[in-house]
């Protein structure tokens, strides 16, 4: 599908009388993927008026100049926040917060600047399932890594259409892709005080917006997310190291401050999402063989829910025997390339 002029979009929408979805983007020197991400939501067929907001965190390589030719077509529809300082570098939750408070929609849809949209069709069908459920705050569907330039397997087909609150907290902060979120902007603007201090900003969105209703999940992939991408999260932490317990415990300390949001309504069901987290963390320092970290994280995951999965049980007691597990995770994903090979 060719890029449409603005002229075009504008003439498309049936319906003028309000901004429906912003379409949030936050990017930082990603000159190689943002055109494809732009271009993945000017192709959108949706008979409503949206606007694009671009969140530019002082990019040091061609990103601003893309990112003003798009200005310069798409003067009606695209907004830019361009940064003189690197605003990720003060709170990672920055950019987020400075691009969800320019949102004027009825709706909000992310897609950070490396993933983009594979579906034309992906706000309409988010848009309507929203319309027809009042109720339910979040919406979001499958999608597609890619891993070197290539398309991997599809994920999150394992969810149900109805997704309970309790599901989206136990999920993690990697359990729903960033480029599916569709909210309502009144379920979650203004955002807490402590969303500033929180050490990613995606999660704590999906709670927040799923706690009155739970979530939507459909079925279909409608988004590529990149893995280990210049200028991602998963890349950076991985070209300078990561300090697996500090991280953790950032991470922790935001879901006890979500839990007081909550008035300490769901406090089992967070201690429960803090062992998980602990538990994630202890799995990722064991395969980069940080055992020290390991055995403390998962002592932590233990002590903050014990019996929080037979996984957990199992790691715990067997943590003595570490470098046992470090054998079984690599002959498991020896076996897994083995069987997408076959």
């Amino acid at each position: 599908m060719n890029i449409r002029t603005e002229q075009e979009i504008i003439n498309s929408w049936k319906y003028v009388d309000e901004i429906y979805v912003s379409v949030v983007c936050m990017t930082y020197n990603q000159e190689t993927y943002i055109k494809t991400a732009v271009d993945s939501f000017l192709k959108q067929e949706f008979d409503y008026k949206y606007e694009i907001i671009i969140h530019d965190d002082a990019s040091t390589d061609s990103t601003p100049q893309i990112i003003q030719q798009y200005l310069s077509l798409y003067p009606n529809i695209i907004k830019v926040i361009k940064q003189k300082v690197n605003q990720y570098s003060i709170k990672p939750t920055l950019p987020s917060i400075n691009t969800l408070n320019e949102a004027q929609g009825r709706y909000i849809a992310i897609c950070e600047g490396d993933d983009y949209w594979i579906d034309s069709r992906k706000l309409k069908l988010q848009f309507e399932k929203l319309e027809a459920n009042p109720s339910v705050n979040l919406c979001f569907h499958s999608y597609k890594y890619i891993i070197d330039g290539q398309f991997s397997d599809s994920k999150l087909s394992s969810f149900q259409e109805n997704v309970p609150f309790e599901d989206i907290v136990l999920a993690g902060g990697g359990g729903l892709c960033t480029a599916s979120l569709f909210i309502r902007r009144c379920a979650m603007l203004p955002l807490p005080k402590f969303f500033r201090n929180a050490p990613v900003g995606d999660y704590f969105m999906q709670v927040i917006a799923a706690s009155s209703g739970g979530a939507i999940y459909l079925n279909e992939n409608m988004a590529a997310y990149r893995v280990n991408s210049i200028g991602s999260w998963s890349a950076s932490i991985k070209s300078r190291g990561i300090v697996y317990q500090v991280k953790a415990d950032e991470m922790v300390s935001a879901i006890k401050d979500l839990d007081c949001f909550f008035l300490e309504r769901y406090s089992v069901l967070f201690k429960k999402a803090i062992a998980k987290e602990y538990q994630a963390y202890s799995l990722k320092a064991l395969k980069n063989h940080s055992y020290q970290d390991f055995n403390n994280l998962i002592k932590k995951s233990w002590y903050s829910f014990r019996l929080e999965s037979p996984k957990q049980t199992i790691l715990f007691f067997g943590r003595k025997f570490s470098f046992l597990y470090v054998w079984f995770i690599s002959i498991e994903e020896r076996f897994r390339t083995w069987l997408k090979k076959r």
